[in-house]
């Protein structure tokens, strides 16, 4: 790195203009010392450095190079490869928890890993067209909330949420370019979630309780969760024993509340966990008398 060097003149004149400053300053603050004024000069200064550089830039080309040169290392390696077995490939961004300076950042890095892997080349949106839109907002990015103006505000945010838009097209097109291969995909940077584990079998019985102390005439029943149940079933009537024809039944959570019992009574109650489609296995059935207060 070159050492910057200034002329005997450039330096008087920097001279000059600092002891002049000192000078307007005093005048202003008569009470503060010039020890206190240099202090206050120097952080003063400072902040205005902070504000004049941005948050986030744009990558040099040397940062971009040696991106790519990563990812092409690796590419040929696993180009080297047997194909791995087909899994599934759901891309999970998750651009929205990001604020304007991180989606800019984040999205940065990911172009030059995409760019390298040629099946990625097909994509929609293309690289360069989602890339327009990052660097469109990336002066708005580095704006202070105080300095934005209201016409500014609503291009900058126009602005992310098409960037989010096209983003995430841009990565569920590459997940389907890469047909399988999730080590392709994981060239790009982009983390993903696991898929959906769906269980059509019968799910087993709950664990349930009767709770009496909530109020005449009312039973609450309550399980622990049961993996894969979408939903929950109290069946309930009089006795001890399940009778379909004065039976009744009740769908909600974990924690089901049934009102309007006749105080006194004998009732039985069981709880069932159900998939989407089936339901599970019964519980053995718990009885009680329901509450008259």
């Amino acid at each position: 790195m070159k050492k910057q060097t200034i002329t005997v003149q450039q330096f008087f004149y920097k001279e000059l203009a600092e002891k002049n400053k000192m000078k307007e300053m005093k005048k202003l603050h008569p009470q503060k010392t010039m020890f206190q004024i240099l202090a206050f000069m120097k952080e003063k200064d400072k902040a205005a450095e902070a504000k004049e550089t941005p948050k986030v830039k744009k990558l040099t080309f040397k940062q971009r190079a040696k991106i790519k040169a990563s990812t092409e290392a690796k590419y040929a390696e696993l180009l080297a490869l047997p194909a791995p077995p087909v899994s599934s490939i759901l891309p999970a961004p998750k651009l929205r928890s990001m604020n304007f300076v991180q989606i800019c950042s984040y999205v940065a890095d990911k172009y030059p890993r995409i760019s390298v892997v040629t099946a990625y080349a097909d994509a929609n949106p293309a690289v360069a067209d989602v890339e327009a839109i990052s660097d469109a907002l990336l002066p708005y990015a580095n704006m202070d909330r105080g300095d934005i103006t209201s016409a500014e505000k609503l291009e900058r945010d126009t602005l992310y949420s098409q960037l989010i838009e096209n983003f995430n097209n841009m990565i569920n097109s590459c997940a389907n370019l890469s047909n399988g291969n999730a080590l392709m995909f994981a060239l790009t940077g982009v983390a993903t979630r696991r898929p959906a584990t769906r269980n059509h079998q019968q799910l087993p019985p709950t664990v349930f309780r009767l709770n009496l102390k909530k109020g005449g005439s009312k039973v609450g029943v309550s399980c622990k969760k049961v993996r894969y149940a979408k939903s929950y079933t109290v069946y309930y009537g009089p006795g001890a024993t399940y009778d379909a024809a004065t039976w009744k039944s009740k769908v909600g959570t974990t924690r089901i509340l049934i009102s309007s019992l006749p105080a006194g009574e004998l009732y039985g109650f069981v709880m069932v966990a159900n998939t989407g489609t089936t339901e599970g296995q019964w519980a053995n059935i718990q009885t009680t008398f329901v509450p008259f207060n």
